[in-house]
């Protein structure tokens, strides 16, 4: 391979939605995000991590001191990044699920009630599942991670802090998909697009 700087990439910004199943999903790595799709706004310094994994059990036979095959037995797909905005959205997505209910001002009752939110947490059971896409930036150079079916696969852990902002921590994984790929990238990088 020759040496070509052009080819090589900076995650220098980007942006994270979220879309229920069956929403349609970016048809190019530039054009806008497809109506149903959510921003979940910014992420913290440390941006995201993309993770592609896979186990391999090997099956050695008594005559062999080498593997006579490998099989795959398991594949995995995580991406992982810290949400730094609080809204409906982002709080039902790093907990699992769950209802955010708007709570009217009451000043007659005692004691008087301020407009709130409150959320309740889905039933354990329950497993959220819906899509995300990953998009990062380099220029004029776009890369958009897609995963068709996914769902949050990691405990949050919440921290506080009078200098940090309390993120809410994401690792979101590919589940399998009924049709087509789990996962899948849209992109222009010069080198990829050949």
């Amino acid at each position: 391979m020759p040496l070509d700087r052009s080819q090589v990439k900076v995650a220098a910004n980007g942006r994270v939605y979220s879309a229920p199943l069956g929403t349609a999903g970016p048809t190019s790595a530039t054009n806008a995000m497809p109506a149903g799709w959510i921003d979940l706004g910014y992420l913290s310094e440390d941006a995201f991590t993309v993770r592609s994994g896979r186990e391999i059990a090997e099956i050695r036979g008594w005559q062999s001191s080498n593997s006579l095959r490998r099989i795959v037995t398991s594949t995995s797909f995580d991406v992982s990044f810290s949400l730094m905005q609080w809204s409906s959205t982002t709080v039902r997505l790093a907990f699992g699920g769950g209802t955010v209910t708007q709570v009217a001002a009451n000043a007659t009752a005692t004691p008087p009630i301020e407009a709130h939110a409150l959320y309740t947490p889905p039933d354990p059971e329950t497993i959220d599942e819906r899509q995300l896409c990953l998009e990062l930036r380099d220029g004029v150079n776009q890369l958009r991670w897609v995963i068709t079916n996914g769902s949050v696969t990691d405990d949050v852990e919440i921290g506080g802090s009078r200098t940090d902002p309390s993120l809410l921590p994401i690792t979101f994984s590919a589940n399998a998909s009924d049709v087509g790929q789990p996962w899948y990238f849209r992109t222009n990088f010069p080198g990829i697009l050949a």
